[in-house]
């Protein structure tokens, strides 16, 4: 399983965690539990979104992708024999459920008049275009499946569907409603502080009044890099210290007796702004990613009401997917 992209500890703070006693845990207690918490995932991973209770999710996905072949393709030997192996790869991987989910989302938006357009990779496949999941055929433009899907990667399916911008929320309140309010949610991205949100968190702490907090933390970079030392910038950036109008005391090398806060805890706040560098600040929601679960989702992420109201896992999408709940993608587009 790929290890997450997180946010590294920086500088002394990374050194102080390598060498950080265990707690009550040997590394072999650890390894342990690391490794049952790896079988529990393996476990989840087998769980998919549902699939018509009438019928076997692969059954269904073929009767429905070689009806769509038949209209949009006819009785073509080459078109059949490539839907026949796209097929055969979706089902091996377990993917039969999630397009079945993905093409009664696109069912419901048309049924409801609502555009409706799949694009990126998931043109590659026949069996998206013969479900009306996109309109690009892959034959005719000789696109590769396994771009898009391949058993060799094991990655994910990635099928982006966009909507009409002013009903998608229209359509998503559907979908809470025909696979179930408790089985859908949506997914959290995770807000982190940047150079200026560090900086201005720090100042909270110290008391710096929030004006000059502000004042600032805009002298200071947007975005965070691995290399920024907040305490090399400032020292570098005229009127960083001056009080007012930025200038009216010149350009002072650091604070001095006249700042607002003293000397020492000027420097303290440079550095706890650094600690801060890249740590979670709040929960976001993510443009367009949806997760349907075959049973209660609490079950498998913990969820949290954003504050528009919709639920969220408390997972970003690179949890979600190590978890094997598929991410679906329903963006508003102002094209449609």
């Amino acid at each position: 399983m790929e290890e997450p992209d997180l946010p590294r500890p920086k500088g002394d703070a990374a050194s102080r965690l390598a060498t950080e006693d265990l707690g009550p845990y040997s590394q072999a207690e650890l390894d342990t539990r690391i490794a049952q918490l790896e079988a529990e995932i393996a476990r989840v991973r087998a769980h998919r979104t549902k699939a018509p209770a009438h019928r076997a999710a692969a059954d269904a996905l073929r009767r429905f992708a070689f009806a769509g072949l038949r209209a949009r393709c006819g009785d073509d030997a080459s078109a059949r024999s490539r839907c026949e192996q796209e097929l055969a790869v979706i089902e091996r991987m377990g993917f039969a459920p999630y397009f079945l989910a993905v093409a009664s989302i696109a069912g419901m938006a048309r049924a409801r008049g609502i555009p409706c357009l799949g694009r990126g990779s998931a043109a590659d496949s026949l069996v998206s275009y013969c479900l009306g999941l996109t309109d690009a055929d892959p034959l005719r433009h000789g696109l590769l499946f396994e771009r898009f899907l391949n058993a060799e990667r094991g990655d994910l399916p990635d099928i982006d569907l966009d909507f009409c911008w002013r009903r998608r929320d229209e359509l998503i309140d559907a979908v809470y409603e025909r696979f179930g309010r408790d089985r859908v949610a949506r997914i959290a991205t995770y807000t982190t502080c940047g150079p200026r949100a560090a900086y201005q968190e720090a100042a909270k702490v110290l008391g710096l009044p929030p004006a000059e907090a502000a004042r600032r933390s805009k002298l200071l970079p947007w975005q965070d890099r691995p290399d920024l030392d907040l305490a090399e910038v400032v020292a570098r950036t005229p009127g960083f210290y001056a009080r007012g109008k930025a200038g009216e005391r010149g350009d002072p090398a650091g604070p001095g007796e006249g700042d607002l806060l003293p000397p020492a805890r000027e420097r303290l706040l440079v550095a706890l702004a650094q600690r801060l560098l890249a740590a979670p600040r709040h929960l976001g929601v993510h443009p367009g990613g949806v997760v349907i679960t075959p049973d209660p989702i609490a079950r498998h992420a913990p969820l949290e009401r954003a504050a528009k109201g919709v639920v969220v896992t408390q997972y970003d999408m690179q949890f979600v997917e190590a978890l094997g709940m598929v991410k679906i993608d329903l963006l508003g587009n102002r094209a449609l």
